[in-house]
């Protein structure tokens, strides 16, 4: 009997110390890389990005650790503006069976400004509070346009954290949805697909520089179709509200 209790005690011990090492192992590569590719799993197809973790460490960081812990799990795109940009990393479902149970993300605290890179189509950037250009979070919007001329300049620049190396093709159907109870784009997860610290090989072209905010120049893209929209702007409790009062009904398949 004394032996039989000290085998499912060994046992019971030697599990905890698997689950344990396997979280280890999947923290270890991310806070060392802050891996560099990542993709997006949604309802309307899957999106990958090629992270600039090396011209904007702290915001790929910042971006990292919502994605280790599982924050934007169960996530969707909030916020659709045809032609300008769609954003998430503000909500998520606690239950995702459950459309009813929708949450804000529990902010990390803000994350300094790093505009180096241009907001030109396909490229990812984060969120602010307007009028404070160190007020990034969790939220995070990809540029469907050049939205250079409106972008660079404003807030004291948006800090592009990311190119979007494919998937660009679901971003017409992603923007044409309404966030509403009956037609939203969920995020189902976010994965690591190459933790490399440099993985440059795989970007669709040369990132553009934003030299707009550093007085260097004219930007070099071509400020195609500027919104007079503010780009990256994290209200959204009137949303919230609204899903709190009427729910979620169903979880949308976007065909692109």
């Amino acid at each position: 009997m004394a032996i039989d209790l000290f085998e499912r005690t060994l046992i019971m011990i030697i599990k905890r110390f698997k689950h344990f090492l396997a979280a280890i192992l999947l923290i270890i590569p991310v806070s060392v890389s802050h891996a560099t590719i990542v993709q997006i799993q949604t309802s309307a197809g899957d999106i990958v990005v090629n992270l600039f973790d090396v011209e904007t460490p702290e915001t790929v960081a910042n971006f990292m650790n919502y994605v280790a812990d599982g924050s934007y799990d169960d996530g969707y795109f909030h916020r659709l503006v045809p032609d300008f940009v769609v954003q998430a990393g503000a909500y998520y479902f606690t239950d995702p069976t459950d459309l009813d149970s929708v949450q804000t993300i529990t902010s990390k605290g803000t994350v300094i400004n790093e505009p180096v890179y241009s907001s030109v189509s396909g490229t990812i950037a984060m969120a602010k509070v307007g009028g404070d250009p160190d007020s990034a979070t969790s939220q995070w919007f990809i540029n469907l346009a050049d939205n250079s001329c409106n972008l660079d300049l404003q807030n004291g620049g948006f800090t592009v954290f990311g190119q979007v190396i494919s998937g660009m093709e679901f971003m017409g159907a992603i923007a044409a949805s309404q966030a509403s109870r009956t037609d939203f784009v969920a995020i189902d997860s976010i994965t690591v697909l190459n933790g490399d610290v440099d993985t440059s090989e795989y970007l669709v072209s040369e990132p553009v520089l934003n030299t707009l905010i550093s007085g260097s120049g004219e930007n070099s893209s071509s400020c195609g179709s500027a919104s007079a929209d503010s780009g990256g702007s994290t209200s959204g409790g009137f949303l919230l509200l609204m899903l709190a009062i009427f729910g979620l009904s169903r979880r949308t398949k976007v065909e692109a």
